[in-house]
């Protein structure tokens, strides 16, 4: 039998009650293994029902989305409030989540060639801007950086 207790009076525990004397010794034995098992509310113990997906390393985000969404947002945060490594730190966290997921699904030399177009696509927007117009340039980096990323990488599944 297990008897709830506290232990200097921060949370509460289980405590084993030791058997009577006349109590079978296998009893003291299975509660000892109940002690040493993962209690019901543990992480560990969790397990997700049949047909529910489980989120963590599988889950699979569209990089095309992650790239457009962080050349557009990052240029309109800049924009909008004034502060250009404020934009800078966004298409930064885009760059990071979405190396991650190219590393993930594809080889060093593809990453590269993806980390590259990212790269380069919002440094030509700069230049583009001026002949075309901010909004045009910045859609056609994100357009450029999202069809690469999904051509290269978001087609096939993760190796």
């Amino acid at each position: 039998m297990l008897v709830a207790g506290r232990v200097r009076g921060l949370r509460p525990q289980l405590v084993p009650e030791f058997p009577v004397e006349g109590e079978p010794v296998e009893q003291a034995a299975q509660l000892t293994s109940r002690l040493t098992e993962a209690p019901p509310w543990s992480v560990t113990s969790f397990t997700a029902p049949e047909g529910v997906r489980r989120y963590g390393r599988s889950m699979r985000i569209p990089t095309a989305a992650i790239t457009a969404g962080s050349l557009i947002g990052g240029w309109q945060l800049a924009r909008r409030t004034g502060i250009r490594p404020l934009g800078g730190v966004a298409l930064a966290a885009g760059g990071v989540v979405a190396g991650r997921e190219w590393a993930r699904r594809t080889s060093p030399t593809a990453t590269g060639a993806l980390v590259a177009t990212y790269l380069g696509a919002f440094g030509l927007s700069h230049p583009l801007a001026r002949r075309i117009g901010s909004w045009p340039a910045v859609l056609t980096a994100a357009a450029v950086t999202a069809a690469a990323s999904y051509v290269v990488a978001d087609r096939r599944p993760p190796r």
